[in-house]
């Protein structure tokens, strides 16, 4: 009994630390009718001890201004990936569970690939033991050994967030992970990785940031008439010479408007202790007003096509790069998270409710 007590305590020790450092979170709209700074700590409290979770999401709502009530206007991540969970097996596909092909990289290009869309194309995979494997199961030694690799990118087989992805690449012979002589470095690999031709992209994304491969997160859904509609869209950046453009990297978010393309005039930038609001790229200092994603009806038009190649789920979230010749699909995320999209899209939160909840 004491001991139960103990560790209840400890947790909400541990819950009034995290609502104290969110606390100070920067405001989506400035600091004019935003709450006083005691009644954000109390009702970021109130969540964490509600719905265990303490993500910006509260602040990416704009719950910490005066005129939204933490009780009647806020939408809680776990209950969003809940109702998305229960809407994503479509009424015509109700099983088998076809998320394998989403979760798994090299299943994702080979089903993709074989229905003529543009996607990221294999070159092997690399196991924890740095062996070589071709994408038909052939072994190829090991990686120190291979002279075939110029120009890729490595990334977790089934990984999500970019976590583990590095950059190989060959200068004067030597194969460089992230720039460093492979054989100084030490590869401790947890699970499989694939490892990628790198992507040349189009220059209008690459002066945002050019180390990184930068995306344009685009999510559909498809209805059971088989229809597909793009709802949400935004742009994502590396940051700091990341060769990785996620959010939880330090990378930048700007929301895209899906009927012409256009940047819009604010991003925002998870530094890891706030978010800050950007009228342009903190390091190149491009400027998002007036700035357009390049051929973006022709990225609606790959997204749609790949969608209703894959009409088991109801909604994907596609992270699609743009080259000079086109977009190609990099994944797509059957569990793609709204709080980037919370921020970028003010209406987000009413239009995924109505989505949901209709199936529309």
């Amino acid at each position: 009994m004491l001991k139960t007590i103990y560790w209840r305590l400890a947790k909400i020790k541990r819950y009034i630390n995290k609502a104290a450092a969110l606390k100070n979170y920067n405001g989506k709209y400035g600091e004019q009718n935003r709450k006083p700074a005691y009644r954000r700590f109390a009702e970021l409290l109130y969540i964490l001890l509600r719905y265990d979770e303490s993500s910006t999401a509260y602040f990416a709502q704009g719950i910490d201004y005066r005129r939204k009530s933490v009780l009647k206007d806020y939408y809680p991540t776990a209950v969003f990936n809940k109702a998305l969970r229960k809407r994503q097996r479509t009424k015509n596909y109700p099983e088998p569970d076809y998320s394998v092909i989403f979760e798994d990289k090299l299943v994702f290009e080979k089903y993709f690939s074989a229905n003529n869309i543009a996607c990221a194309r294999s070159e092997f995979i690399l196991m924890p033991d740095l062996k070589l494997f071709d994408t038909t199961g052939n072994c190829c030694g090991y990686l120190s050994d291979n002279t075939s690799i110029s120009d890729s990118f490595c990334k977790p087989l089934a990984g999500r967030y970019g976590s583990g992805a590095f950059r190989l690449h060959r200068k004067d012979e030597t194969l460089l992970v992230n720039d460093q002589p492979l054989s100084t470095v030490t590869l401790a690999l947890k699970s499989p990785m694939i490892i990628q031709k790198r992507i040349i992209q189009h220059a209008a994304l690459a002066k945002f940031h050019p180390q990184s491969l930068n995306t344009i997160r685009v999510v559909s859904i498809i209805n059971d008439q088989q229809d597909v509609s793009v709802i949400a869209a935004f742009f994502r950046m590396g940051n700091n010479g990341s060769v990785v453009d996620n959010a939880s990297a330090s990378g930048v978010v700007c929301g895209v408007d899906i009927n012409n393309g256009m940047l819009d005039d604010t991003g925002y930038m998870n530094s890891g202790k706030n978010v800050e609001q950007l009228s342009a790229h903190p390091g190149s200092n491009i400027s998002f007003k007036g700035s357009k994603i390049p051929c973006f009806e022709h990225i609606i038009q790959l997204v749609t096509q790949a969608h209703k190649a894959s009409p088991w789920l109801f909604s994907i979230g596609w992270d699609v790069a743009l080259t000079e010749d086109g977009p190609v699909i990099i994944e797509g995320n059957e569990k793609w998270g709204p709080v980037s999209l919370m921020w970028c899209q003010p209406n987000f939160i009413a239009m995924i409710k109505t989505h949901l909840n209709s199936g529309a």
